[in-house]
């Protein structure tokens, strides 16, 4: 998968789990109903790690510190045999600073092929790994995602964390870029607020050579550059507006000029979607192999496929209303069921298992008896 469609997915189905987690943080009473109902989720929708292979997403790793046996990981996430990154979870709300992380950084240092550290509550996600020195986590984060405020989502920045693109190295050196561009960013903060003497002098020499900066122009010069700034700023700020209202009133007109436009709706695939579709992938494991089992996604409705074949449909799903309804399949065609939520799959496995087996009466892979 490309980094262009990685983004697009993670973007598709970003929407429903931020909803997910936003309804579903307050319930978690404890470390683990935040790690089945928020970190999972997280894990399988966002970054397409397989949760249910036991060598891919392994819980409660054992992390061993000295003397000290029987440390356990809440997760470790591998990539092809070595550990990817390893998560520590608190119950959601609990503080999650360098203070309250001495698990994870007990357990990062035991782990040397480890590189990448997350420590999160289910909501708010915190990267770190060891710029400074190694097997010793940083003391501040490289990244920083909160699910309660979408706006913190950077998905060219998540995106690096998936099964697909994962590279320990890559990041490791974008987080040590981040870092430091941080740092600049911070002492810039600071110098737009109040330039001191250092700051002033190197601008005013590097613009004017025959500028002189000294004692009895200093506050002049400090003025000075502090106005320059703020101009710039307010400059840049004003292009980008500009070029952002240009932008939408183009799209706008191409909008406008385009027939169809009003009936076309986007295709969501929600959280509740891949929750059940991966529920009845497991539940007809042994059916059929687990990657027949795919899914077409529309604006109406969900449908899971054999072989992704829209002639071939196991079930469909109608979850985009407060009832929800499940398609099922035989040889007289669909016949709709209400169902109460996703719990309701497990009581319908014959179902699933007669639907693949019309399409494949004949199949040698091992079939259940219904």
């Amino acid at each position: 998968m490309t980094s262009e469609q990685v983004s697009q997915k993670m973007e598709a189905n970003l929407h429903g789990l931020v909803t997910h987690i936003q309804k579903s943080a307050a319930k978690c009473k404890t470390e683990e109903a935040a790690k089945h109902a928020l970190v999972l989720p997280f894990l399988q929708f966002v970054l397409n790690w397989n949760i249910f292979d036991p060598e891919e997403v392994i819980p409660e790793y054992t992390a061993d510190f000295g003397i000290k046996k029987g440390e356990k990981v809440d997760y470790c996430v591998q990539k092809n045999g070595r550990i990817a990154f390893i998560i520590e979870c608190k119950m959601p709300g609990a503080k999650l600073e360098k203070d309250h992380a001495s698990q994870l950084y007990r357990y990062f240092n035991t782990l040397t092929d480890c590189r990448i550290g997350v420590l999160t509550d289910g909501v708010r996600y915190l990267f770190y790994t060891d710029s400074e020195s190694p097997n010793v986590l940083d003391d501040t984060p490289f990244l920083t995602i909160d699910f309660s405020r979408k706006e913190s989502i950077m998905i060219e920045d998540l995106k690096h964390f998936t099964r697909d693109l994962f590279n320990a190295d890559d990041i490791h050196n974008t987080a040590t870029q981040i870092k430091y561009a941080d740092s600049v960013k911070a002492y810039l903060i600071r110098q737009l607020d109040a330039p001191n003497d250092e700051f002033v002098r190197l601008l005013v020499n590097a613009s004017d050579s025959s500028a002189k900066f000294n004692a009895k122009n200093a506050e002049i010069m400090r003025s000075i550059v502090r106005k320059a700034l703020e101009t710039m700023i307010q400059d840049r700020a004003y292009q980008t507006i500009k070029t952002a209202q240009v932008a939408e009133s183009e799209i706008g007109n191409a909008a406008e000029s385009s027939p169809n436009t009003s009936a076309a709706k986007e295709i969501i695939t929600t959280v509740e979607e891949w929750e059940g579709f991966y529920t009845v992938r497991t539940l007809l494991h042994d059916v059929v192999q687990p990657e027949r089992v795919q899914f077409k996604d529309t604006v109406s409705y969900f449908n899971v496929l054999l072989d992704g074949n829209p002639r071939q449909q196991i079930c469909r799903f109608y979850f985009n209303n407060t009832r929800k309804y499940l398609g099922l399949f035989s040889e007289k065609g669909e016949t709709k069921k209400e169902i109460g939520g996703i719990a309701d799959l497990y009581l319908l496995k014959r179902e699933f298992a007669a639907a693949v087996n019309m399409y494949e009466p004949k199949s040698s892979y091992p079939k259940v008896s219904i």
